[in-house]
């Protein structure tokens, strides 16, 4: 009887780990199902968030590329009215360069000019001196010869 009842508790016992293991067979395929739809999902979600990322970026890159083109035509502009001014200093630099040097032949030609009159005017000058300097000194002389004449004069009537 005892063996009987063993087998009876062994029989329940094997019918309840059937039990078991069927109700987690089910409990796995369920949950399997359960993941397979969640997992359905996020990639579902991630796929349109992917495509809406894709579709933001690819209109920021848009109107990026359209404010950096705008921005590169005006730094074209720019570069090009710089060059023209550029263009411009340089040749009033040039007119300058010019009107400078014409400048200085004029200056070194006046001044070879007033240089040679001056020392034109400086010999005649040096001329008329030493001829004045000779005369005062004859002059000084003939003055001489006449204070003696009048000092011996003097010394005969007195």
């Amino acid at each position: 009887m005892v063996e009987q009842k063993v087998l009876e508790m062994l029989n329940e016992l094997m019918g309840e780990i059937k039990k078991t293991r069927a109700d987690l067979s089910s409990e796995i395929t369920q949950t399997r199902t359960d993941l397979s739809s969640e997992i359905s999902q996020t990639r579902a979600d991630l796929s349109g968030e992917i495509t809406q990322t894709r579709a933001d970026l690819s209109s920021e890159i848009l109107q990026t590329r359209v404010d950096l083109s705008g921005e590169i035509n005006t730094i074209k502009s720019d570069v090009g009215r710089n060059r023209i001014l550029l263009e411009e200093v340089q040749k009033q630099i040039k007119t300058v360069a010019e009107g400078v040097t014409s400048l200085r032949e004029q200056t070194v030609q006046q001044f070879e000019t007033l240089t040679h009159y001056v020392n034109e005017k400086t010999s005649l000058l040096e001329k008329v001196i030493r001829n004045d300097v000779d005369e005062a000194k004859h002059i000084k002389g003939i003055l001489g010869e006449h204070e003696v004449s009048i000092r011996h004069l003097k010394s005969k009537s007195l």
